[in-house]
């Protein structure tokens, strides 16, 4: 895997963004047991490689990912760092608070606003160059994105709760 060829304003984003977004999570009270946890971070770190491997590379190309078209070190880090954990935090909250409703539906816009907006700060930071893509995309796909989080959240919920004997204690 590559590195940068210069460590810039980039890479100082997504290290900085990370250490915020973890040490947020790293106080929250325990949640979800680890099983759940693991599901959440690993289908939202592979969900977003793909879409992005979709949208980023040939024949679409509508955007590029830090320094280049090549996969180095702090592509991988966005996905790790960023994308799982903030995934994490839109369910851990929903799971909290749970709205319902039209409640829900703003609770999912917020977010997908939110996420654009932090999305608009890495572009300034050239963590994104976008060449076709544009922030108004982003927010229907953010929605999306949690909404089918939020769902199979649900039914890992539902599977937990129903099955007699549950290994995953913690």
């Amino acid at each position: 895997m590559n590195l940068p060829h210069r460590f810039d304003v980039n890479e100082w984003f997504i290290l900085i963004a990370s250490v915020l977004l973890y040490t947020l999570i790293f106080f929250l009270p325990k949640r979800f047991p680890i099983s759940q946890s693991i599901f959440i971070w690993l289908f939202n770190l592979y969900t977003a490689n793909f879409v992005d491997f979709m949208i980023a590379t040939k024949p679409l190309d509508l955007y590029q990912v830090n320094d280049g078209p090549d996969y180095e070190l702090f592509d991988l880090l966005i996905y790790v760092m960023l994308y799982a954990p903030t995934a994490y935090l839109v369910i851990y909250l929903f799971d909290r608070w749970r709205p319902m409703g039209v409640k829900a539906v703003l609770y999912l816009g917020g977010w997908a606003l939110l996420t654009t907006g932090l999305e608009e700060i890495a572009e300034l930071c050239h963590v994104f160059e976008f060449s076709g893509w544009r922030h108004l995309y982003s927010i229907p796909v953010y929605a999306l994105a949690y909404g089918l989080n939020l769902s199979l959240f649900r039914m890992l919920r539902l599977l937990y709760t129903a099955s007699p004997k549950r290994m995953d204690k913690g």
